[in-house]
């Protein structure tokens, strides 16, 4: 079948669809979406807007703490083991 032929085909299988959806009286027709208009975007944050948003896009996690150790000196430090 030739992409004429199917395109066609597929037209008139709506036609015929609609039909019967119209005959039922069931609504089919699509409501329009809403035209979307972009949203304008800063790209010059001030030196507070430019920490405020860094502070919030790496802010640390509150439920995770970091593991102190003392060794038998009584210095702290991490444990390389951990790593």
């Amino acid at each position: 079948m030739k992409d004429d032929d199917l395109v066609e085909s597929l037209r008139a299988e709506n036609r015929r669809l609609i039909k019967r959806l119209e005959k039922n009286g069931i609504d089919w027709q699509l409501v329009p979406t809403p035209k979307v208009v972009p949203k304008v975007i800063r790209t010059e944050l001030s030196k507070e807007e430019k920490l405020t948003l860094f502070g919030r896009l790496f802010r640390g996690r509150r439920d995770v703490f970091p593991v102190r150790l003392e060794n038998s000196n009584g210095c702290a430090g991490a444990d390389r083991k951990l790593f």
